[in-house]
């Protein structure tokens, strides 16, 4: 299932710092099988969130770690194959962050220049590999320019579309024409409840609906850990704490967002398996079949 995490202001919404902190909370805390991946080359990648890149974490890996090659990879396989298996391909392709759960698939040697012409090559593969997967694609996406984001944005299964409290920065967003409305789920990052423009007169001004929204807090410890790619250990650290922590509001929230996502992924599953159904049944019905009439065989049609 493919699931895109987009804004139109980047670096201000918190768009990656919400996805890692989602995606690590589910893996964690849940157990649900994600794999993360961004269609763009820039500084502010997934991996150097969540996992530290320092000498002494690479010497620590097994040689063959070495050779995992990520998306170009993959990209390759998908131009030479036909019915990929997506879970096998992580196996052999993508980083292991958390045991079992948490994968990400980096962009390795790849020049920013050239990646968007790599993806184009490729992407209706990739996009119907992601969303045949039982498991889950986060995909962190770059602005709305780049064909590849537009592309994704319109055949992801559900959208996080990731607001700035500041309300002229969410004019846009919001009112995106090339999204189906019904696989939208608003996100506010670095949330500050005291401002005027809090999640309730956002939900009121944009006439989104309470369940379809949820807010991440500015959380510092959480941002310096990210700033050093300890997200992971900053989770594991505090995913369990209770009322009375420092960090239980910020966990909450991330908890109550946790929650909402999970929801719309069981709608959008229900949805998606309504629809192979359909199309199974409207299959069924034009199936040739032979009947003997006066001698004779002739199609008919149920």
């Amino acid at each position: 299932m493919l699931i895109a995490f987009y804004s139109n202001v980047r670096g201000n919404a918190g768009t990656t710092s919400n996805l890692c902190c989602l995606a690590t909370y589910l893996a964690i805390r849940k157990k649900q099988k994600i794999l993360l991946w961004e269609n763009h080359t820039n500084w502010n990648m997934i991996g150097d969130n969540v996992t530290p890149r320092t000498k002494l974490s690479f010497l620590s890996k097994r040689v063959e770690s070495y050779h995992i090659s990520g998306s170009k990879e993959l990209f390759c396989r998908l131009q030479q194959k036909e019915n990929l298996d997506l879970s096998w391909e992580v196996k052999e392709l993508a980083e292991e962050l958390y045991p079992g759960t948490l994968y990400y698939l980096p962009n390795r040697q790849m020049e920013s220049s050239l990646f968007e012409k790599d993806i184009a090559r490729i992407l209706p593969k990739l996009v119907k590999l992601c969303k045949e997967s039982d498991d889950l694609v986060f995909m962190d996406l770059q602005d709305i320019t780049k064909e590849s984001t537009h592309f994704i944005l319109e055949h992801a299964d559900l959208v996080i579309l990731n607001l700035m409290q500041h309300v002229n920065s969410s004019d846009g967003i919001v009112t995106c024409k090339d999204i189906s409305i019904s696989k939208i789920r608003y996100l506010i990052g670095n949330y500050q409840p005291n401002s005027k423009f809090n999640v309730k007169n956002i939900s009121r001004r944009y006439k989104i609906p309470n369940e379809d929204i949820a807010t991440i807090p500015y959380n510092t410890l959480c941002m310096e850990a990210m700033t050093e790619g300890g997200l992971l250990d900053f989770m594991s650290a505090n995913v369990e704490c209770t009322r009375g922590d420092s960090n239980y509001s910020f966990l909450h929230a991330v908890g109550h967002a946790a929650e909402m996502l999970t929801e719309a992924i069981e709608e959008a599953r229900q949805d998606r398996n309504e629809q192979v159904s359909a199309l199974a049944m409207k299959t069924e019905a034009v199936i040739p079949i032979q009947s003997i009439s006066k001698g004779r065989c002739e199609d008919c049609y149920i």
